[in-house]
């Protein structure tokens, strides 16, 4: 972290250390606490898949001033999935990621509800990240296996966007590099974990998977994992691996 304080000197207001996996309620409400405290006017957030959603989340209700119920996607009686929109103005986000993960494309958000184990998703263009810094030495902070894992999920989210029953050409060539350039450096971060090159390219990889995946949407092995990978102790890359053959298998069966 010593190359955030350096590189922002007296702007950095705060350091929020509260992020937990799977980004739960109470720490995404900590940090939206943190920001109304230190009036931020700008968000920058550093590390893997949680703490960027921690940061979109916590962004959306410190503008926002609601409960989360009241944000987040709904499912209405004809069983189609609706998110509110959001009028407020939010505070800008960078991303300085540690792991090759493809979050930081997004603009929605995930969080999960510790008492219930619900999954409630929130959506807001307007926090999508201003910008993605990719940084050598930040690269290299994370375990090679935690930016293993998370490649994994770089690859499922191409495979099954690829599998997607809509054309969109664009989306098409982003999530092919992505693919391609997973298979091509994933085993070259297991051959050197302390070289951040492969690390580097993934992290392209998961802007590509997750720009594309954009205008595709999300496939089925997706969708479990985040039901299935907080009640386990295995990444939801890992999950996700494990569960694309199935839904590939049935993707295939029913045309």
């Amino acid at each position: 972290m010593g190359r955030l304080y350096t590189a922002l000197g007296g702007r950095l207001v705060g350091q929020f250390h509260g992020v937990a996996e799977h980004s739960p309620i109470p720490a995404m409400e900590e940090a939206r606490q943190f920001l109304a405290e230190r009036e931020a006017d700008a968000v920058i957030a550093v590390g893997g898949g949680s703490s960027v959603v921690t940061a979109r989340a916590a962004n959306i209700l410190h503008a926002e001033q609601c409960d989360i119920r009241e944000l987040c996607t709904q499912r209405t009686a004809e069983g189609k999935l609706v998110s509110p929109k959001l009028t407020k103005p939010k505070l800008p986000i960078w991303v300085v990621p540690t792991t090759p993960i493809t979050a930081y494309a997004k603009a929605g958000a995930a969080v999960r509800d510790p008492s219930t184990g619900e999954r409630l998703a929130l959506y807001d263009p307007k926090v999508r990240a201003q910008g993605v810094m990719l940084d050598p030495v930040m690269a290299l902070t994370a375990p090679a296996k935690l930016a293993w894992s998370a490649a994994l999920n770089v690859f499922s989210m191409a495979v099954e966007g690829l599998q997607s029953r809509g054309v969109d050409p664009l989306a098409d060539a982003l999530l092919c590099h992505a693919l391609r350039t997973v298979i091509e450096w994933l085993p070259r971060l297991q051959e050197d974990p302390d070289e951040s090159q492969p690390r580097l390219n993934l992290m392209l990889a998961a802007l590509m998977s997750g720009q594309g995946s954009d205008y595709t949407g999300g496939g089925l092995a997706q969708a479990l994992s985040h039901a299935v990978g907080p009640r386990s102790s295995a990444p939801n890359g890992v999950v996700e691996a494990l569960l694309l053959p199935y839904a590939m298998h049935l993707n295939a069966t029913n045309g």
